[in-house]
């Protein structure tokens, strides 16, 4: 009997060890199942936990129909520092919390304090002394027609001993230098008529001037420009924070750069350094689509833009990039391919320029997958 019994006792233990739960766990199967449904989104794995994102309609604010005018396609290049050679399979997409919902485009973002700390701090960089601030607040018409003030600030400038500085809700800084902040006689600082290499010289001379304000590690500079319909290269002076990482390098592009502008006499006449991520709020890096699946979509009809003309063949498709859309009328602030198309109506679309001159159309896929959208019929609407 008692050898009846070890034999029992022998096979229930052998049962428990090879086909029961792990002793050395001590966790019985429906509690290893459990655990496994509790950890089957990964942490590190982005895709399974982003959430599906709205784009934004596109509010074009400027003549042109959002279009450029050059003599060629070479003309349109720029210093855009994405390559279409790079392999990105991501990119950041942002919640703007500057974002207007009116569509007006009001400032929104900084609080008064926060933007008077930015203009304190601003003059002890510069060594100015401010004598007055005055406050910009929305405003409503009145019965009369007049404005009545409103409760909100969404600038404030400063008097100061040399110019006046703006601090904007939207995290924008502007230092206005009505005299002008001359530049040594070799330097040529202008935005018509001067040489690619005299730009590029007094731009790195700038540069060093206000590196403390910039507060860049690596300033990267940026010489470049557009053409207006007489035919004129007109030229933009811009510094950002370059990186050896290439979508930091995108970021300081499109959001987070300052701009230099001359007056008509050579001098230095504002500095306006824009911070379009004051604000912002990072959603998730978005698997994107190729450029050649972009325009796969282009010649499909799936794009935004301002312009009265579909794009009818890809020979119209003079050049492509990848740039983030920014401002308060930008919700969500996503990377777009940005396709310039050589437009065959310009005259009848009042788009002439001095002869020999094509206007180009500007025409915006988003490049976030698919999946990751809202489709056409659940409210991405394309114009």
């Amino acid at each position: 009997m008692n050898n009846i019994i070890v034999v029992l006792l022998l096979v229930l233990l052998s049962g428990l060890f090879q086909g029961g739960f792990d002793i050395e766990s001590e966790t019985p199967p429906f509690a290893m199942e459990e655990a496994g449904n509790e950890n089957k989104v990964n942490p590190n794995s982005s895709s399974e936990d982003l959430s599906r994102i709205v784009v934004p309609d596109y509010q074009f604010q400027g003549g042109l129909y959002g279009a450029v005018m050059a003599y060629n396609a070479e003309n349109l290049e720029n210093e855009n520092p994405w390559q279409s050679d790079l392999a990105l399979a991501t990119l950041p997409v942002y919640q703007n919390g500057c974002y207007d919902p009116s569509g007006k485009g009001a400032l929104y973002g900084l609080s008064e304090e926060e933007m008077m700390a930015k203009l304190t701090e601003t003059a002890e960089v510069l060594g100015l002394e401010i004598y007055s601030t005055k406050l910009g607040t929305n405003a409503t018409k009145g019965m009369d027609g007049g404005l009545i003030p409103g409760d909100m600030v969404y600038r404030i400038t400063a008097d100061t001993n040399n110019g006046r500085l703006i601090a904007e809700a939207d995290g924008t800084l502007i230092y206005n230098i009505p005299t002008g902040y001359p530049l040594p006689e070799e330097y040529t600082f202008a935005s018509k008529g001067n040489t690619e290499e005299e730009a590029e010289a007094a731009l790195g001379y700038l540069a060093e001037c206000f590196a403390t304000l910039m507060d860049y590690d690596d300033p990267e500079m940026i010489v470049e420009g557009s053409y207006n319909r007489s035919g004129q290269f007109v030229r933009s002076y811009r510094v950002y924070d370059g990186s050896s990482d290439h979508v930091e390098n995108m970021l300081g592009y499109n959001f987070c750069y300052a701009e230099f502008s001359p007056d008509d006499e050579g001098n230095l006449m504002m500095i306006r350094i824009r911070n379009g991520l004051t604000k912002g709020e990072k959603i998730g890096d978005y698997p994107i689509i190729s450029v050649e699946e972009a325009q796969a979509k282009l010649l499909a009809g799936e794009y935004q833009t301002s312009v009265p003309a579909s794009v009818e063949d890809i020979s119209s498709v003079a050049k492509a990039d990848l740039v983030y859309r920014n401002g308060a009328t930008e919700e969500t602030l996503l990377p777009y391919y940005r396709f310039y198309v050589e437009l065959s109506n310009a005259e009848g679309l009042l788009l002439s320029g001095t002869e020999g001159m094509k206007a180009y159309g500007i025409y915006y896929v988003p490049a976030v997958q698919d999946e990751y959208i809202f489709s056409q019929e659940e409210g991405l609407q394309y114009q």
